[in-house]
């Protein structure tokens, strides 16, 4: 009556295509748009953004302006590193959960970047 999933039962292959395509997609849509609001709303922006809110409050949370380019750079980074997972000959799950949790981690960085930007602007 349960339902017992079996891993190798599932097509981890086309699983990590899939997120390995949805992640170049996201990474293309927040490429631009950091860009697109860049030379939209760049000399709008103040000269200081809050943009490290791990450190403590005050002046070591702020950037300039430019520091919204270094999402760009984990984003690349993230790609980067999804390609390489899915090109070698690393194991099937492990490049989907690769892709997958650089997926995640675009996700949350550009919600960021969002937020960021609704907050100065």
């Amino acid at each position: 009556m349960g339902y017992n999933l079996n891993m190798k039962e599932l097509d981890w292959k086309k699983i990590g295509a899939n997120l390995f395509f949805w992640q170049g997609i996201l990474a293309i849509t927040s490429i631009v748009t950091v860009l697109g609001v860049f030379l939209v709303v760049g000399n709008k922006l103040p000269p200081q953004i809050p943009l490290f809110y791990s450190l403590p409050w005050g002046e070591e949370q702020l950037s300039r302006p430019v520091g919204l380019i270094y999402p760009i750079l984990v984003v690349l980074f993230s790609v980067g590193l999804s390609f390489i997972s899915k090109i070698s000959k690393i194991d099937r799950i492990l490049a989907a959960v690769v892709s997958g949790v650089g997926l995640a981690g675009e996700i949350i960085l550009i919600s960021g970047i969002v937020r960021i930007i609704l907050i100065i602007i």
